[in-house]
């Protein structure tokens, strides 16, 4: 590459990053940020490798009018995870010209390998398929022990909750009487016999 200028003719030039262990990463990507300047590709190929398989190439036309010309740092981001499988990638820029017309070829800046591990439950980050993650692995607080949302307990739901219910009923209502329920039919038998007590008197 020519770092004074244009890139020289019929030269090719490379660009390798060291090899990255990818060990225990479940997502890799590449990203970086470029100003790239090249011909057509059916002149002038600007490509990105990684462990031998073409990741991106410059746009090849049939009639080779298309220049690839940057005008302004670009971000890109590029999938690795497939190739970074076998726990290491190694990554390669790579530019190769013919005989003439030469452009300002690969720019590069902020070149890194990211990778994100399987979700840890309890550690505050939601991450696929985590459905929540509150910094802890308890249970009763809305988010389980196993990152799933649990449902609030309902007085009336059938169920002996003890958090909201002190005595769930099996019919579904929750008892304020202290009796097991049997405040409700005593009011009533009060006011019956008031009612017979009224009528007596007139």
């Amino acid at each position: 590459m020519n770092l004074a200028g244009d890139y020289q003719d019929m030269a090719q030039s490379e660009a390798t990053m060291p090899e990255i262990d990818t060990t225990g990463f479940e997502t890799v990507r590449l990203q970086y940020r470029r100003w790239l300047g090249v011909e057509d590709a059916l002149y002038d190929h600007a490509t990105i490798n990684a462990d031998g398989a073409e990741l991106w190439s410059n746009l090849d036309t049939p009639g080779g009018t298309t220049q690839h010309r940057d005008r302004e740092w670009r971000f890109q981001d590029v999938d690795l995870s497939p190739l970074a499988a076998d726990g290491k990638v190694t990554v390669k820029f790579h530019l190769d010209s013919d005989e003439s017309l030469g452009f300002g070829g690969w720019s590069l800046d902020d070149v890194c390998i990211v990778g994100v591990g399987p979700a840890v439950c309890g550690d505050g980050f939601v991450t696929d398929p985590e459905q929540c993650d509150d910094g802890n692995v308890v249970d009763g607080d809305g988010c389980s022990a196993t990152c799933t949302t649990e449902t609030p307990a309902t007085c009336g739901d059938g169920i002996n909750d003890e958090v909201d219910c002190p005595t769930e009923e099996p019919g579904g209502c929750c008892s304020t009487g202290g009796h097991g329920g049997a405040g409700g039919p005593l009011l009533l038998g009060l006011a019956t016999l008031l009612g017979l007590s009224r009528r007596r008197r007139r």
